[in-house]
């Protein structure tokens, strides 16, 4: 409970005599290894097992005695998730980092992302996500970055390196086979070892070994039948002994499920805190003997090691972060740029020449509110949003004119209100609502801070509001904060009822007539006043909540009220917080949502008949995919794709932009000439939108993903149940190996992406034949021979024959990115290692390079092969 205790008793100890006192371990000429020792000899037993369980949510404990801070830590991965929901720069989502495959651009986006962790005072940030998006449904596809473990790891290991060069943490997860959300808490995946090494540690591996990350977290569900955090297959055997890795293991949060087996098996850190399965039971177990004290200090030096790197034994030497700067903007602007996907373009409909379309048609809700990010614990709170609609006005808007009409309703649930509508005052001098935090629960224990807010979907806030006054906790709570035995200390804050409350007030501006929908989801109290009159409160009905459905005390109310266009309509909200199961304020959601009258269709087919060109923004909506649940379906509403078909025959020159982080299907596909496919692009993705549809960036990215025709055709679809138990039958045959293996035909393949510009690959050279052992040097010419300025991306794969077991046609191997001028030609240059020619032996448990025949092939996709070279690997 730090946000609440802050003030308190930590504070004050940290502040002793004893903080300004010099250990050895305080010195930082001597060795990193000595000062570790040092640090974890001065512990008592007690401290140290403190430190293997999080004191909150998001800290580890203090060791006042020594004037040592916690680690601090918080979500990720497309950008930091302030526990206060404070605003961060909100980067696409991990979906669009795979589509640039450009490493060096993800490094530049993990340093800007370290820079604003550091900048929120934050010592190591969760991510970035390596699951492979085996199950097209999956919830959380989003927020990975590939179907194949190579893109996935290379793009990882940068992303880690960008981070961990500032001075912060990554902490890579989830450790490992964790590719759904439904039944991921109990579950079981049950998979073969071959496609464990092969494909889904073969995401994780070469992240640990090259970026060496400060701590891996573990998946919640079991793995052939034992779960994550306690399978010593997993964290003694694969990742300390055959990676090497020297950091902190730590759980998912609730995902401990025992004391000594984990402990043994390899878990260092149990979160969040308080602890349920370490502290007192640990310090239990090893009384008992259970859990051997070496086992306690090789955990606790991993932490030590830790909070070394993060300069907690020397803050003075602690790096300086920085928040919403130029160049974090551009940079998540540069990768929104980079992901997008032209996926078709007949005719040369794309780009738009904006001296020659009089009138634009924009199409869609999406265009207006745009869909920049998925659900659940990877959400930031932006600085900004830009909207495409914005974008294409402001930047071509003296040129064209753009006609917007929603045409349809995208949002299966009502999405967070559009700050756009609401403003403190009549004057809209600013967007959102006047915001009072109050020290309580009931608004009089005192104003904490005011402000505007202008972000109403929030998760984690208050805890600034809500701080300890120890003179009126119960006798003796301090020694039980201390050492958080029995749930003493979480009993006596709800028995004090310690709480916050916090009062929006504002106008709501209605943008047209017609029929609104309002709602609150929280688990609290909370009441909304609108024109005068209660519309909302406990009292009304309550509904599943649509948002972090893996909080079961959340719920939705929603009510109705018929608007005027252009009037406004005073409001006020009303949010107390009470101690509750989920106790921490960094944990506390709130949702203010706003669903606009019905749109016509009529009115944007009507635009479109109209216009030169159109742009219709397509997209499941803001809720569609998030933690906590797999999505029913990756098919768009049916309203959608009727309209999209209507807008189509309406006027032929129709491009459709796709906001999704996951495979979805295109049913309308054959009836439009131009798709892009522009991903969960964060805050300034409608500028990089904006910048492609009119030429002034060349689509560059390419599918991460396999796009398939209909969800029957996954290779996961027979195996899933959307249930706990999920037999991995395809086995090593993931992804785009299923469909290149059977022959089945895909909407679009993995590694597919146009270009304004067209390339050429030629003079493919490798060597004929190798020993085993060698690496094998790869070579290829690549030519611009267009008209504009582009970038490549090269794709080497592999053909393995030789292997006694069933392969792949092709695996990826190894890829790079170019940039070329027109005309202008390059030598790229691969390397295979010995390992990329290798398979897993299940009978000999050993990585083997079968003598015999291969074949090098590079390509623009895995379907789009432009060269390819026979190898032989000779016998030892």
């Amino acid at each position: 409970m730090r946000t609440l205790a802050a003030a308190g008793l930590a504070c004050a100890l940290l502040s002793s005599a004893a903080a300004k006192e010099r250990y050895p371990f305080q010195n930082p000429a001597l060795p990193d290894a000595a000062r570790v020792q040092d640090f974890v000899a001065r512990l008592t037993l007690e401290e140290k097992i403190s430190l293997l369980s999080g004191e909150d949510n998001w800290h580890l404990p203090d060791i006042a005695r020594l004037g040592v801070r916690g680690l601090i830590m918080t979500d990720g991965p497309a950008g930091l998730r302030s526990f206060q929901s404070e605003p961060s720069t909100a980067f696409p989502v991990g979906a669009a980092a795979g589509a640039t495959w450009d490493a060096g651009l993800i490094r530049r986006e993990g340093q800007a992302i370290g820079e604003e962790t550091l900048g929120h005072g934050v010592d190591l940030i969760l991510g970035p996500m390596v699951n492979l998006a085996r199950v097209p449904v999956a919830g959380r596809n989003f927020e990975t970055f590939a179907e194949d473990p190579v893109l996935g790891s290379t793009l990882a290991a940068s992303y880690v390196e960008g981070v961990q060069s500032t001075g912060a943490g990554a902490v890579l997860k989830h450790y490992a086979a964790n590719n759904q959300e439904n039944g991921r808490n109990s579950g079981d995946s049950v998979v073969s070892e071959r496609a464990l090494r092969e494909v889904y540690l073969s995401a994780f591996g070469p992240v640990v070994e090259n970026a060496k990350p400060w701590a891996i977290m573990t998946a919640y569900p079991h793995v052939n039948g034992v779960f994550a955090s306690e399978n010593p297959f997993l964290l003694k055997e694969v990742l300390r002994r055959d990676w090497g890795f020297r950091g902190v293991v730590m759980s998912d949060w609730t995902g401990t499920h025992s004391t000594a087996p984990a402990m043994n098996a390899g878990l260092d850190l149990e979160m969040p805190g308080p602890a349920v399965w370490f502290g007192w039971k640990l310090q239990q177990a090893v009384a008992q003997g259970q859990v051997p004290v070496a086992r306690i200090d090789e955990a606790v030096g991993n932490i030590a090691a830790l909070m070394l790197k993060a300069k907690l034994f020397d803050p003075d030497g602690r790096k300086t972060g920085a928040l919403n700067t130029e160049a974090h903007r551009d940079v998540a602007e540069r990768v929104a740029e980079e992901s997008i996907v032209l996926l078709k373009n007949r005719d040369g409909l794309l780009p738009l020449d904006a001296a020659k379309v009089r009138t634009v048609a924009i199409i869609g809700e999406p265009a207006d509110r745009p869909i920049f990010q998925g659900g659940g614990s990877s959400q930031v709170v932006p600085y900004r949003v830009v909207t495409p609609l914005e974008a294409l006005q402001q930047r071509y808007g003296a040129r064209v004119e753009f006609v917007y009409a929603q045409g349809f309703d995208n949002e299966p649930h009502v999405p967070a209100v559009d700050p756009r509508l609401l403003s403190p005052s009549a004057a809209r001098g600013e967007i959102g609502l006047h915001a009072v935090y109050y020290n309580d629960a009931d608004f009089k224990g005192g104003v904490a801070f005011e402000r505007t807010d202008n972000y109403f979907l929030k998760f984690g806030f208050g805890g600034k509001a809500n701080a300890v006054d120890w003179t009126k906790m119960p006798q003796g709570l301090e020694a039980a904060y201390q050492t958080r035995q029995n749930g003493t200390y979480q009993q006596a804050l709800w028995n004090a009822g310690i709480g916050f409350s916090v009062k929006w007030t504002g106008l709501f501006f209605a943008p047209k007539d017609g029929t609104y929908q309002f709602s609150l989801v929280h688990g609290d109290t909370a009441r909304l006043v609108f024109d005068g009159k209660t519309l909302l409160d406990d009292t009304a009905p309550k509904y599943p909540s649509p948002i972090f459905k893996f909080f079961p005390s959340l719920s939705e109310r929603h009510a109705e009220a018929t608007l005027k266009a252009g009037q406004s309509y005073p409001l006020e909200i009303d949010f107390s917080a009470t101690p509750t199961s989920e106790i921490n304020y960094d944990q506390k959601v709130f949702q203010f949502g706003v669903r606009l009258p019905r749109p016509d269709a009529a009115e944007a087919i009507a635009a479109a008949k109209s216009a030169d060109a159109v742009i219709v923004f397509a997209g499941a909506g803001s809720t569609a995919e998030a933690e906590g649940e797999d999505r029913s379906s990756i098919d768009f509403d049916p309203a959608q794709t009727a309209l999209i078909e209507a807008v189509a025959a309406a006027n032929p020159r129709t491009a459709v932009v796709v906001n999704e982080g996951a495979a979805v299907t295109m049913p309308w596909d054959g009836k439009v000439p131009a798709i892009l496919d522009a991903w969960l692009p964060g805050q300034e993705g409608g500028t990089a939108i904006a910048k492609i549809l009119f030429g002034d960036a060349n689509p560059s990215g390419h599918l991460p993903i396999t796009l398939p025709k209909r969800i029957e055709d996954s290779p996961s679809h027979l195996m899933y149940s959307g249930g706990a138990h999920q037999v991995y039958n395809e086995d090593v045959f993931v992804g785009y190996r299923y469909y290149d293996k059977l022959g089945i035909a895909p909407a679009y393949p993995f590694g597919h992406g146009l270009s304004y510009t067209s390339f050429a690959f030629s003079d493919l050279k490798a060597p004929s034949s190798v020993k085993p052992g060698d690496p094998v040097a790869v070579s290829l010419k690549v030519a611009n021979s267009g008209a504009r300025e582009g970038s490549a991306v090269v794709q080497l794969y592999l053909r393995n024959d030789a292997a006694p077991v069933p392969m792949p046609l092709k695996a990826l191997k190894a890829f790079t990115r170019v940039t070329l001028k027109p005309g202008e030609t390059r030598s790229v240059r691969l390397t295979l290692s010995p390992r990329d020619l290798s398979y897993w032996d299940d009978q000999e448990h050993a990585w083997v390079e079968a003598p015999g025949s291969y074949t090098v092939m590079a390509g623009a996709s895995v379907e789009d092969i432009r060269a390819s070279a026979p190898l032989a690997v000779g016998a030892k």
